[in-house]
């Protein structure tokens, strides 16, 4: 779903132009799950 609102609009586009630092990706990593399953 999309903004329900201007406002929501221009504050979700605002939050894209963030730069997220490497710190963050590193903490956030041991959360990521990854589904894909090759083999059988």
């Amino acid at each position: 779903p999309g903004a329900r609102l201007p406002g929501e609009a221009w504050t979700n586009t605002a939050a894209g132009d963030c730069e997220i630092s490497e710190e963050f990706w590193e903490e956030f990593e041991p959360l990521v799950r990854h589904w894909d399953y090759k083999g059988c």
